[in-house]
């Protein structure tokens, strides 16, 4: 593939429907390669400056209008969604990566009563919590760890969060292309799917690939991370807080559809304790 002239009266008009977190820029980056691109922040954002494309957030205003689709006039529209089995994973990279107002997982309860009041990205996160569990001062460190680990795992089990459904979004539309969050596993995947809309060498899409992957290494193989992260600890609590959510919501994939009390350290443990060997299958599948 050759790179065309960027005035060409031919070249696709494209749009990008994407996902915070969900490497959106470096997307950018592809799509239009004369966009400028830098690489910020301690979490290692690709940022894309002067692109052509045009990107839209998928976020609940812009999908309130049911039509919002139909009306636009693009070649392409580029959707990044997350299956719902997906979605715990793709947590990573929203809580970790999300524009300079990320949040570090491994101290989550402080970074988001720090943090996330008044951002765009963690607000509504932040003000439901508080407003679910009614959390004052007189609370104990473990309740208040407690309390968020149930509300990361009511989440990834409910069928009414609105983030999760709108991350599960496909379009069926002429001319839509949907992006998964494994896709991003496999740089024949993103190569075959937007065959036709990105107009850079072979040599430069693998040099922009293995760029992500080596700046971006901790969000890929989060499945075997968990499980090495399982066989190595004798108690949950040994755990960060979404990795304890996360375990929930595979239990329950593993014995119930019953919601379970995953405020209860006590509950917990003893699930954990039970389902362990289980879940490192679960997690590493065919490896």
């Amino acid at each position: 593939m050759k790179i065309s002239d960027p005035t060409h009266k031919d070249r696709k008009r494209t749009a990008l429907l994407g996902l915070p977190g969900l490497y959106q820029n470096w997307l950018l980056s592809l799509l239009d390669p004369y966009s400028k691109v830098s690489i910020i922040g301690s979490n290692f954002n690709h940022h894309s400056d002067n692109h052509d494309v045009v990107f839209i957030p998928k976020i609940e205003e812009a999908l309130a209008d049911h039509a919002f689709f139909d009306k636009l006039n693009y070649d392409f529209i580029i959707n990044i969604y997350v299956k719902e089995e997906n979605f715990i994973w793709y947590m990573h990279n929203f809580l970790g990566k999300t524009d300079e107002h990320f949040l570090e997982i491994s101290n989550l309860y402080d970074e988001l009563m720090n943090k996330a009041s008044g951002t765009k990205a963690f607000d509504q996160l932040y003000q439901h919590f508080i407003r679910s569990y009614g959390i004052t001062d007189d609370w104990s460190r473990d309740s208040c760890n407690d309390a968020l680990i149930e509300f990361f795992y009511l989440g990834f089990v409910s069928d009414n969060n609105i983030h999760k459904n709108i991350a599960m979004i496909e379009l069926n539309l002429p001319n839509s292309i949907n992006l998964e969050y494994e896709d991003f596993d496999t740089l024949n995947i993103i190569k075959e799917k937007l065959f036709n809309v990105i107009d850079i060498s072979d040599e430069i899409l693998y040099k922009k690939y293995q760029q992500l992957r080596k700046l971006n290494h901790r969000y890929f193989n989060q499945k075997i991370t968990l499980a090495d992260k399982i066989q190595s600890s004798s108690a949950i609590v040994d755990l960060n807080i979404l990795d304890q959510a996360i375990i929930g919501y595979l239990i329950n994939k593993l014995i119930t559809d019953n919601r379970l009390d995953w405020f209860n350290r006590t509950v917990r443990e003893e699930l954990y304790n039970t389902y362990k060997s289980e879940l490192v299958v679960m997690l590493r599948g065919n490896q």
